[in-house]
């Protein structure tokens, strides 16, 4: 399982498929690795403008700190500059 350390559900299932030619679904790779004990403890930070319905930002992170959300932060605002400077 250590090959397969920083990977996803999705990730994990699309990497057997290709590298051990054993094609399983995702959410049994789900099931079997958390009665195993393996959770993948990730955070999705995401920003939506609900007006029109558009996804600025998405980020999946490790931990949810003051460090994350500074760097969420920064990239909002960095989209939105860019957005903008095209005239948005």
């Amino acid at each position: 399982m250590e090959k397969y350390q920083n990977c996803n559900f999705a990730h994990i299932r699309d990497l057997l498929q290709e590298r051990e030619g054993i094609n399983i679904s995702i959410s049994f790779v789900k099931r079997i690795l958390k009665s195993h004990g393996y959770f993948l403890n990730i955070t999705l930070l995401s920003a939506i403008d609900d007006a029109i319905g558009e996804i600025l930002s998405a980020l999946f992170r490790k931990t949810e700190d003051f460090e994350d959300y500074f760097l969420y932060l920064f990239t909002i605002i960095s989209i939105l500059f860019l957005k903008a400077q095209k005239g948005w």
